[in-house]
């Protein structure tokens, strides 16, 4: 019985291993086809790491092949999924800073949205910046991109009136 029981405990930790080392392998070949600019293929590859173990790692980088990709609201998703689980608050302040990218580039290309959406995009891009800053004051970069979103909201409520 006792035989049974630790063979069946192996047989669990193991699939976990084993699901936790394919998924660190589709990371990396992720990675080397988003370093060469292959963003379907990194897509790819971070969909099955992200199937294989939904980390926040998994979801920031699928987010980012997603967003080369132009798909901004899918970016948003993975993003904020990525933001929500990571414990890091590096990687929190990253994921939000992305996602601020992502929403100010859904913003722009928000062609034939009704105003009230395409505004939303960019109050989100505003938010998120300000996320990216609670968890990183030092962050330069999403000073200056919520700076530039305000500055946007403001010729934006502006052109409204």
């Amino acid at each position: 019985m006792m035989k049974k029981l630790t063979l069946i405990i192996f047989c669990a930790l193991m699939t976990t291993v084993l699901s936790a080392q394919t998924a660190h392998k589709h990371l990396r070949t992720g990675d080397k086809s988003y370093e060469k600019q292959n963003y379907s293929k990194a897509e790819e590859n971070y969909r099955k790491a992200v199937n294989k173990d939904n980390s926040p790692k998994s979801n920031y980088n699928l987010g980012n092949a997603v967003y080369q990709q132009e798909k901004y609201k899918e970016a948003v998703k993975h993003f904020q999924t990525s933001a929500q689980n990571a414990t890091d608050e590096s990687v929190k302040s990253k994921a939000f800073h992305n996602m601020g990218n992502a929403h100010l580039n859904a913003y722009q290309n928000a062609e034939g949205e009704e105003a009230k959406d395409k505004e939303q995009h960019l109050k989100d891009a505003i938010d998120s910046y300000k996320q990216a800053l609670r968890h990183n004051p030092k962050d330069m970069d999403s000073k200056h991109n919520l700076t530039m979103a305000m500055q946007q909201m403001k010729k934006q409520q502006q052109q409204n009136q």
